[in-house]
């Protein structure tokens, strides 16, 4: 035998006895097949047969309901969000509820959805180690874990294995789980897939069997759709909201209905989780809410005194012992009222689960009924950190209050135009000085006929149509000067009550804009404005330069400086304006700062939209903290929500008063001598410069004349 004859035998040797290593033929048979049968119909049963060491104590009736509810889903079909108090289990019920599913065929194909990818990366991480791990379940699901159990853990031997020749075409990794092909098991070639929902990479998720068959999703899971931090940002909220919606809830294509479980905790009023747990906003999801406490405890002197005993023992360095002997001594009285769902809940050092829920109350009651009772409580509307929506919107219109009619109270008006090349949207917004405000009329330039539409609608009656034969530039001109001289001229009451200030937006076309007020008949009456994002980074109207004619008030300035053939115009801060306009809607009937609406056969549908075409986030920079605004995703229109703002300011330049009044940076004068003569005068920038980013300092000229110093700047 030549040398070559003898390398490929053992070559071939070689080849058989890897071949014959990966092949793991047989797959051992079911050990106990009535336990498997008794579990294959029961979520519960299986939970507590296969996962005892997780689910170790009492079921309480949040817990049977929440099995029941996920049965049903997985069964049936349709979606399901729910809700339980923190640290209950149900991120762990739900990882046995996909599992339950894959092991009895009911689903072939599953996604674990987290609030992040790290956390959807553990859910899977959760899911494997209990297949490879778990020695009831590879007894009783051999052609499910035998195969995941002969990898050793390694995942370099998935793409070999095989059963007689066959491959089982298993995948093992960290953001997918394919479970192997095998003959006769009703899981062949399920697969668990996870993904964060802060990348929003949802959409689109198949995969190909070993028949050809291309599957898609069938059933996910969504634990814990928010963190603390994104609960906290409206930005985070709405973008999430607007995933789950589009993505999350169409995975299983253009046909089929999905099965999808959503658990969450409630952190705030108005987050993620109170959105897709209302039922009026989503009613397929048939939100279910479960509580620590059914009820309160009512001895709150008693637990007033736990309160104080507890604070001192940790003041001194304990760990509120003498409070727990005080709850012993009195549990009974302290208990009267209170009825907690899951007796058994409590921790090491506490007696009950009343002591638990309460000593979780006495730290944070705010966090104690949104995360424990997911019930939070309503915000003050003087600090505004929830979402408002339409119906919160709606609630501010006012019975008996005409839409193009200034209610009595109001003592002046003011008007905004916010300019584009189709047409002009308009506000005008009655006041006092108290900054009560009402939205007397609204509307656009020309007037539309369509009860709903959006600026880019092509059917629109627009300003080139209304002033034929002119191009964009002399439609807009046109169109400003008849809007201003049409409102300024009207009167708006029966006392002949009349728009007393107007600001038209220039941060389109401001030439044209310039020019318009100027032609406008009531050209005193208006001013130009520009908007302006000021952000927590950037230094605030308050501390700018102050120089000679500059006016400044609340988060506005006009600068005495401007272009050649340039109107005054008021900068404004729209980020700040923004907040304190949802502050307004935010706040109740009848008290200061009140924003109120008209009566509307549509209820304000259009108006309400633009309200609330933006999102915001809070930002922290230099010191300060600033909530940011900017436009969500798919409403491009956002034009009533800037006149809106734009009134506000003018009100505020015509001295109704803020609810905190931000006093501008105006340096003392001082006293000009002529000590300082010989100092040279520096020159006056050109119009249009930028302001410089020290001040200069005031000298007197050389000049002089009949006793008078001329002043350089």
């Amino acid at each position: 035998m030549s040398y070559e004859q003898a390398k490929e035998m053992a070559r071939l040797r070689s080849a058989k006895k890897s071949r014959d290593g990966r092949n793991i033929s047989p797959i051992p048979p079911i050990q106990n097949p009535e336990r498997r049968a008794s579990a294959w119909d029961s979520l519960k049963i299986f939970c507590e047969v296969y996962l005892s060491l997780t689910f170790n104590l009492a079921w309480s009736p949040g817990h049977l309901l929440l099995i029941a509810k996920l049965e049903d889903t997985i069964i049936n079909g349709g979606q399901q969000a729910i809700a339980m108090p923190r640290g209950t289990g149900k991120s762990s019920l739900c990882e046995a509820a996909i599992l339950w599913a894959v092991l009895t065929g009911r689903r072939k194909f599953a996604v674990l959805v987290g609030a992040t990818s790290p956390m959807a990366a553990k859910l899977l991480a959760n899911v494997r180690k209990t297949l490879e791990d778990n020695e009831l379940l590879l007894a009783d699901f051999p052609e499910v874990c035998y195969p995941i159990v002969r990898l050793q853990h390694i995942i370099g031997r998935c793409a070999g294995q095989h059963i007689d020749g066959k491959n089982t075409l298993i995948t093992l990794k960290s953001e997918m789980l394919v479970l192997p092909t095998v003959e006769g098991s009703i899981a062949s070639g399920a697969v668990i897939v996870c993904a964060g929902l802060e990348t929003g990479q949802i959409r689109g998720l198949r995969h190909k069997l070993a028949s050809g068959e291309t599957i898609r999703p069938d059933v996910f899971l969504l634990d814990d759709p928010q963190t603390k931090s994104s609960a906290l940002s409206l930005v985070e909220c709405q973008r999430r909201e607007e995933i789950v919606g589009s993505e999350l809830l169409k995975l299983a294509g253009p046909t089929k209905k999905i099965a999808g479980l959503i658990t969450c905790t409630v952190i705030r009023a108005g987050d993620l989780a109170d959105r897709l747990l209302d039922r009026k906003l989503y009613p397929t999801l048939r939100g279910m809410r479960t509580k620590l406490f059914n009820s309160m405890p009512k001895s709150e002197k008693l637990w007033e005194q736990y309160r104080e005993l507890r604070a001192e023992s940790f003041l001194n360095g304990g760990k509120g012992e003498p409070a727990t002997e005080f709850y012993r001594a009195n549990q009974q009285a302290m208990d009267l009222g209170c009825e907690p769902t899951w007796p058994e809940r409590f921790e090491e050092g506490q007696i009950s689960a009343v002591q638990f829920g309460m000593d979780n109350y006495l730290d944070n009651a705010a966090s104690f009924f949104a995360e424990f009772q997911n019930e939070p409580l309503t915000l003050d509307s003087s600090t505004f950190s929830v979402l408002l929506d339409e119906k919160g919107i709606a609630a501010k219109i006012q019975r008996g209050f005409k839409r193009g009619t200034a209610p009595q109270e109001c003592e002046r008006l003011a008007l905004y135009v916010d300019c584009h090349d189709k047409l002009l949207y308009w506000l005008v917004l009655g006041y006092t000085s108290k900054f009560q405000a009402w939205v007397v009329d609204y509307g656009t330039w020309p007037q539309q006929k369509k009860g709903h539409f959006a600026l880019a609608d092509t059917k629109l009656t627009t300003l080139a149509m209304k002033h034929p034969g002119k191009g964009k530039d002399g439609a807009l001109l046109a169109g400003v000067v008849e809007l201003l001289d049409t409102l300024l001229a009207k009167s708006w009451r029966s006392d002949d009550l009349r728009i007393g200030s107007a600001l038209v937006d220039s941060g389109y076309k401001p030439d044209i804009v310039h020019q318009a007020i100027r032609q406008s008949r009531y050209a005193s009456l208006v001013m130009a404005s520009k908007g302006r994002g000021i952000k927590a980074g950037d230094l605030p109207f308050s501390q700018y330069r102050h120089y000679p004619g500059d006016r400044a008030g609340a988060y506005w300035r006009i600068p005495a400086r401007r272009a050649k053939n340039e109107r005054p115009t008021v900068h404004i801060d729209v980020n700040t304006w923004k907040t304190k306009l949802m502050e307004m809607l935010a706040c109740p009937m009848g008290d200061r700062g009140c924003l109120v609406l008209p009566e509307a056969k549509d209820g304000h549908r259009m108006l309400i939209e633009h309200i609330l075409s933006e999102s915001c986030k809070e930002t922290i920079g230099n010191g300060r903290t600033v909530t940011e605004w900017k436009p969500r995703v798919g409403r491009p229109d956002n034009h009533w929500l800037d006149c809106l703002v734009g009134c506000l300011v003018g009100a505020s330049m015509n001295g109704a008063s803020t609810l905190d009044k931000v006093a501008p940076n105006q340096p003392k004068r001082r006293r000009i001598t002529y000590a300082n003569e010989s100092k040279p005068v520096p020159a006056l920038p050109p119009h249009g410069a930028p302001y410089p980013a020290e001040p200069i300092t005031p000298v007197v000229s050389a000049k002089r004349k009949r006793g008078v110093s001329y002043i350089g700047y």
